[in-house]
């Protein structure tokens, strides 16, 4: 199962594939639309896979 990782950090949200670091921005919203978005590319290519949200510690 392939996973997409939207991180946030002090300077915004991070959606990584793997090593790959596939989209950044700052607003969490566009962020998330960009992960669902690469999520239902992999499914249309029949990869299994799961969005996983990484939240820093306030």
């Amino acid at each position: 199962m392939e996973t997409i990782e939207v991180v946030e950090s002090d300077k915004g949200w991070t959606v990584r594939h793997g090593a790959r670091i596939l989209f950044i921005d700052t607003v969490k919203e566009r962020t998330l639309r960009t992960a669902q978005a690469i999520s239902d590319t992999l499914f249309d290519e029949g990869v299994l896979r799961q969005v996983v949200l990484i939240r820093q510690d306030s």
